[in-house]
């Protein structure tokens, strides 16, 4: 079953190298356009930025909830 998805994913690809090759795209000139990694470069950064902050965000959180929980847990042993 696993060899099914390759296949679909394989035959989607083709598809879209056809398709591009129809709109008059070349896929090699594509790779080494200058201005095209430039703004790949600029989208990954602020991609990595977004990623950051949101993971520090979740991180900050759950040390919140865990601190908050600690004590409590600490007391119920402590009384049995």
């Amino acid at each position: 079953m696993p060899k099914q998805g390759f296949i679909q994913i394989l035959i989607i690809i083709a598809l879209l190298v056809i398709i591009l090759s129809l709109l008059g795209v070349s896929l090699k000139s594509l790779f080494t356009d200058t201005l095209l990694k430039d703004n790949f470069k600029y989208l990954g950064g602020w991609m990595l930025k977004l990623w950051d902050k949101s993971y520090a965000y979740v991180k900050d959180k759950f040390a919140t909830v865990l601190e908050e929980k600690a004590p409590s847990e600490a007391n119920a042993t402590t009384t049995q």
